[in-house]
Formats: C-alpha cells, structure tokens, sequence
C-alpha cells in the first residue's frame, strides 16, 4: 500500500502506539518536506480506504489501524485533510530573528495538510539557555589559544561549541 518514507512514517504510527506526529515547523525547506511527507501519507491511506483495487481484507485492517492509532472507534476519515488533522501537530517556533514570511509559509503549510497548528516564541527559552551554558567553567581540555566564544550574537559557527 504505502511506498518509499511515507510507508516508514505509517508503519512507525502502526507499530509504535503513538498517536501521531509532532513537527516544529519553521516554514524552511526541511520541515516543510517532512510536513509534506506526512500529508502524503494521508493521502496514500485515504486513496487506499476508497480503492477499488484493495482487497477488503487490506481495507480492514488500514482502518482498523486509523482507529486505533486515532484511538476514535467509530472514525473514518473523510479526506486526507481530515486524517492529518488526527494524526498531526505542527508548531511554529518563533524568536526575535523570525520573519513574518517564514511563520505565515508555516501556518500555510499547516493549513493545506490539515494539521492542528500552534506557535511559541522561544526567546525566554533560548535566553536560559544561553545563561546556562554562559555559566559553563572549562577545567581542562581547551586549547591555550583559543579565543572565548562572543555571547552577544547567536553563533552559527560549530567551533563555537568547542
């Protein structure tokens, strides 16, 4: 029935008792192709349910899958939208570097698939982070020469981490 990472992403639901997905959703390319990873696989059991070709037997146990995975024992899905909107939770992780398109592709996305959308700003997260590690003490380890990490700006470069 279901092929390729949609059919992993299904399987997974099926054998793992989860009742779905959560993704934070940035609206970048990454999160919105796994975004849309889980749309198709809504599709792909959606277009299974109304197959011809399907035998009843598969027809049976894809619902009996949906049903139990939705943990709704009457439910059936009217669209792949409406399954999304069972299975699937986004959320758009918002800072002060956000940008108004980013988070309106997000909520787009979120939209179009089906899935139950949410937001957070993160600053007050990152900010303790920050504060945390800031606090960190290097007792052995560090190269005499290195230069000390700049904690003004977020920093993208990995040797930071160091």
């Amino acid at each position: 029935m279901l092929t390729f990472g949609t059919g992993w992403l299904w399987d997974y639901l099926r054998r793992s008792g989860m009742r779905g997905y959560f993704l934070p959703l940035s609206g970048g390319a990454d999160s919105s192709t796994t975004a849309t990873m889980v749309a198709i696989m809504g599709q792909r059991i959606v277009e299974e349910l109304a197959s011809q070709e399907a035998s009843t037997r598969s027809k049976e146990q894809v619902l009996a899958d949906v049903r139990k995975i939705t943990r709704l024992k009457d439910y059936t899905p009217t669209t792949w939208q409406d399954l999304c909107n069972k299975l699937f939770v986004t959320c758009y992780m918002g800072s002060e570097y956000s940008g108004d398109e980013t988070r309106e592709r997000a909520a787009l996305l979120a939209k179009q698939i089906g899935a139950v959308h949410t937001s957070i700003l993160i600053d007050s997260i990152t900010d303790a982070i920050k504060s945390t590690f800031a606090q960190v003490a290097v007792h052995s380890g560090r190269p005499a020469d290195a230069q000390p990490v700049s904690r003004d700006r977020p920093s993208t470069d990995i040797s930071d981490v160091a």
